[in-house]
């Protein structure tokens, strides 16, 4: 439980940082956990900071850029970071929801390891068909966080209002994803009948 509320609290934080670069019209394009650091000794989850703007680009006021060169982290890069239209790639702020999204998966599993495993493009097919391989043993308010923001469709992707709604205690899945509905709400009723 003290796992859980950590993670919920460093994605909240994590989140708040992105979209204070997001009201700047930036977009970070390399959200992962190596790029978050503490401002002070205390190692305090208020005191963590986004860094490493290296590859952030400029968008316009919809929230969106275009870019002729593929640069990202491989394991953590939205789906559609990898669709090229005319020789360019629409970068928008959802994408970094959805490294949030991953950065999550990856600390509560320890690593990047099984990520990494899959190798890329098996890796990216699983992020387009929302099948990414979540945690059995992640709890469901938390999974349900991170799935919100893995969604493929960068339209119905959880953002930072999502996450603050998270963070209330609202549910912010998409109803449309009834298979996640279906184990979400099994994982529910599991936990309630071993509580009882």
């Amino acid at each position: 439980a003290e796992g859980e509320q950590l993670l919920g609290v460093i994605a909240i934080k994590c989140a708040a940082c992105l979209d204070l670069l997001h009201s700047k019209l930036g977009i970070h394009r390399d959200v992962k956990p190596f790029n978050f650091f503490f401002r002070n000794k205390g190692n305090k989850v208020e005191d963590l900071s986004l860094a490493d703007f290296g590859i952030a680009i400029r968008c316009d006021e919809n929230g969106e850029a275009k870019v002729r060169i593929q640069m990202r982290t491989k394991i953590y890069a939205a789906p559609e970071y990898y669709v090229t239209i005319d020789d360019s790639i629409a970068i928008t702020k959802s994408m970094d929801f959805y490294s949030l999204g991953i950065m999550l998966l990856v600390l509560w599993e320890g690593g990047e390891e099984r990520y990494r495993a899959l190798g890329e493009r098996f890796l990216w097919t699983l992020k387009q068909d929302n099948k990414l391989p979540y945690p059995q043993d992640m709890p469901p308010r938390l999974w349900q966080l991170a799935k919100a923001l893995t969604i493929a469709d960068p339209e119905k992707r959880a953002g930072f209002e999502e996450v603050v709604k998270w963070a209330k205690g609202e549910d912010i899945y998409n109803k449309e994803d009834l298979q996640f509905n279906i184990v979400y709400n099994a994982s529910k009723k599991q936990i309630a009948k071993s509580r009882e």
